[in-house]
């Protein structure tokens, strides 16, 4: 596989892997003392969870075709898209710290695909 299917690849599954990181925190409810049982039966729970075990399940099928040392640095995306989902989804707040942190990422991303 080329660097820039691997690439895309990762791309996609560090937004899956973050949407359902950011869908499982969605679900599970706040300040109130729900049964371990109950929380992981509610179906954003589920679907956050799968989705965050696909991103997962991508990422090691990956591994066989490319360097550790080349894939494993492109998780970071996960976090850009984590601030990102976070702001949209759940309402937290984007701060220039946060939009630096992003564009530092990104800036460190181009230069391991290069």
């Amino acid at each position: 596989m080329d660097k820039a299917t691997l690439v895309l690849l990762m791309v996609v599954i560090s937004f899956v892997g973050a949407s359902g990181a950011v869908i499982l925190k969605k679900g599970l409810p706040r300040g109130t003392k729900l049964l371990l049982w109950k929380t992981w039966l509610r179906s954003t729970t589920l679907i956050g969870g799968a989705l965050f075990f696909m991103g997962t399940l991508g990422f090691v099928y990956l591994l066989r075709s490319a360097d550790l040392s080349f894939l494993y640095p492109l998780t970071s995306l996960s976090y850009i898209f984590i601030i990102i989902l976070s702001a949209i989804l759940l309402g937290e707040k984007m701060t220039k710290y946060k939009w630096l942190a992003v564009s530092l990422i990104i800036t460190g991303n181009i230069l391991i695909a290069l």
